[in-house]
């Protein structure tokens, strides 16, 4: 019985090292005769930065990233004006600035957020076109996004 232990524990162990041969095999160099090089050999020139590379940006502060991430969220799951995106950091507690900034910095189809913002509307309430689309205005869209917002419903 211990024979045939120590053949199992024997055949395990071996199994081991052919496992970690092919895998350092696998994940070392691809020339096989290569020679071990130091770590000043292994230094190559990096290619400048991305940040050298691209265009400067402007650094935003800690806070402005925080209320850019607050301004993508609150757009990721409702429908907002620019100024109704704005007065909500606002409310939330970012400084005017932070959240203008915020706002500005974000990719956004202002007229395709008045559609929505209509559609969220009148799938809870009726709404003539007029009275849509002075909700719409009293929420901070330009009288062309709510006029576009009740054209998407089908307000005509």
């Amino acid at each position: 019985m211990k024979k045939g232990l120590l053949i199992g524990c024997g055949s395990i162990i071996l199994l081991l090292i052919l496992m970690v041969a092919c895998t350092a095999a696998i994940m070392g160099d691809d020339e096989p005769n290569s020679t071990p090089t130091t770590s000043s050999e292994n230094k190559k020139e990096e290619p400048a930065s991305t940040e050298e590379t691209k265009k400067e940006e402007p650094k935003l502060s800690v806070s402005e990233e925080n209320a850019l991430k607050k301004a993508n969220s609150y757009i990721d799951y409702m429908a907002f004006s620019k100024s109704g995106l704005i007065k909500q950091l606002e409310f939330d507690g970012f400084s005017k600035e932070d959240a203008t900034k915020a706002v500005e910095s974000i990719e956004v189809d202002w007229k395709e957020q008045a559609g929505l913002k209509a559609k969220s509307y009148l799938d809870t309430m009726s709404f003539s076109r007029s009275g849509l689309i002075k909700q719409l205005e009293f929420d901070g869209f330009t009288k062309e996004q709510a006029n576009y917002g009740a054209d998407q419903v089908g307000l005509k």
